[in-house]
């Protein structure tokens, strides 16, 4: 089963996607952070399969993270900030979605992240 991280500042939007994931069986969520500091130790102890990530984060950007990714890690930006949009998929992001984030569109991003993996 596919594994996924999920990093994001704001509480109630993390906790939203938690929420919307977990109608996807098909993905375990193994944790979420809510810094920089805080998501580069759950990828040191975890290879995640789909990184859910926000851009703008305490002790930096979401960006800093994608050194410290696997070839495997599939990336979805969770964000409120469109203009990071053309940066993201630059660096091989798998979707970008914008908050709030609504269920039918994470419905698609999780089919595109999913059809990545099998790849």
């Amino acid at each position: 089963m596919p594994t996924a991280l999920l990093v994001d500042d704001e509480p109630s939007s993390s906790l939203r996607l938690t929420e919307l994931l977990a109608a996807h069986r098909e993905i375990e969520v193994l944790g979420a952070a809510r810094s920089v500091a805080e998501a580069s130790k759950l990828l040191q102890d975890h290879a995640p399969d789909i990184l859910f990530l926000d851009v703008e984060l305490p002790g930096g950007s979401g960006l800093k993270l994608l050194a410290e990714l696997t070839e495997r890690t599939h990336v979805c930006f969770i964000t409120a900030h469109p203009q990071y949009a053309v940066t993201a998929f630059e660096v091989g992001a798998v979707d970008y979605l914008l908050k709030p984030i609504d269920r039918m569109r994470l419905g698609v991003a999780v089919g595109r992240l999913l059809r990545a993996i099998r790849v």
